[in-house]
């Protein structure tokens, strides 16, 4: 397990920790508390290392965009910026197009 510091939010991830953190942002968007319980079960089985816990708990307060900035600093390995940018480019995409066809101003 990777848990070296890096990046201004002293959180470094490995392809596999990106793929849960992911996971785990996505069900905070749905439940918190679940998002909180399976932070800790990740920890518990040591898949997450217990340094990582407070600055993966903070992604959750934050918005998507920089939460994305600060995962983008995160990765400690080329498997981790690929897995942000396959499970994270789509979300940031789909954010947009929501927005942008709200105003009326989508090309498709």
């Amino acid at each position: 397990m990777n848990s070296n510091v890096s990046g201004p939010s002293g959180l470094s991830l490995d392809g596999t920790q990106m793929r849960h953190v992911i996971a785990l942002l996505d069900l905070h968007a749905d439940s918190p508390s679940q998002a909180l319980i399976a932070l800790d079960e990740l920890v518990d089985a040591g898949r997450l290392a217990p340094a990582q816990r407070p600055a993966i708990a903070a992604l959750f307060s934050l918005g998507a965009g920089k939460a994305d900035r600060l995962l983008n600093e995160a990765c400690a390995d080329d498997e981790a910026v690929e897995c942000l940018l396959q499970l994270r480019t789509h979300e940031a995409r789909m954010v947009f197009v929501g927005k942008a066809t709200a105003r009326g101003t989508a090309r498709v």
